[in-house]
């Protein structure tokens, strides 16, 4: 469950923010107006504005906090003595069960990737997964007592959002287009599998 407050007892803010993960997850950026979100939060255009900004911004802020929730909550089934290797795969299928179980969130997150790969509307999902898994593995390099952990975080987050956005995207694509988003799909997991190599001098699959 992405709240479970009632909507009601929710302040402007976060009725705003629930509102959009649910149109969003629904009907994807194109479809989903500000106006629409002002009318499922209750609330006014311009409050939105005042706390989001624009649409895009409103996405991305909506992106941000959902990647967070959904990484907090697979993180509770990755074990503290694992290799990076196993962290960064039993981490990418937690977040795979993640997305299937969390009603709001998971659709949201499966939608903003889709759309991302599929070149729809303005998602900005991918960076913001980037991002806050190369925080996840920062911290799980520090407790290591790795002196690299700004490369290595950088490089294992690459490696699991790859399998985990693969995964999901694949689950997506609408049968009438599958060769095509297939085809896009598997130019873009190569274009991020060979930064990942470059990225690490072409040791890709050496770690552990």
């Amino acid at each position: 469950m992405a709240s479970s407050v009632p909507p009601s007892d929710l302040s402007g803010k976060a009725r705003i923010r629930l509102a959009a993960l649910s149109l969003f997850g629904r009907k994807g950026f194109d479809r989903t107006s500000l106006r629409l979100v002002a009318q499922r939060a209750h609330v006014s255009i311009a409050l939105i504005g005042h706390h989001f900004g624009d649409k895009k911004s409103l996405h991305a802020a909506v992106c941000e906090w959902a990647v967070e929730t959904l990484i907090d909550a697979a993180s509770d089934g990755v074990p503290r003595t694992l290799s990076l290797a196993q962290v960064s795969a039993r981490l990418s299928i937690c977040l795979q069960e993640a997305v299937t179980s969390m009603d709001l969130i998971g659709p949201f997150v499966r939608r903003a990737l889709t759309e991302a790969v599929s070149g729809v509307g303005q998602s900005r999902v991918v960076p913001i997964l980037d991002a806050a898994l190369t925080r996840y593995f920062d911290r799980k390099i520090k407790e290591a007592g790795s002196p690299m952990a700004g490369v290595e975080s950088n490089w294992w987050a690459r490696q699991t959002r790859t399998y985990f956005v693969g995964t999901v995207v694949v689950g997506e694509m609408p049968s009438a287009k599958e060769d095509l988003h297939a085809t896009r799909l598997t130019a873009i997991l190569y274009s991020w599998y060979r930064n990942d190599v470059l990225l690490t001098g072409g040791r890709l699959g050496a770690r552990g």
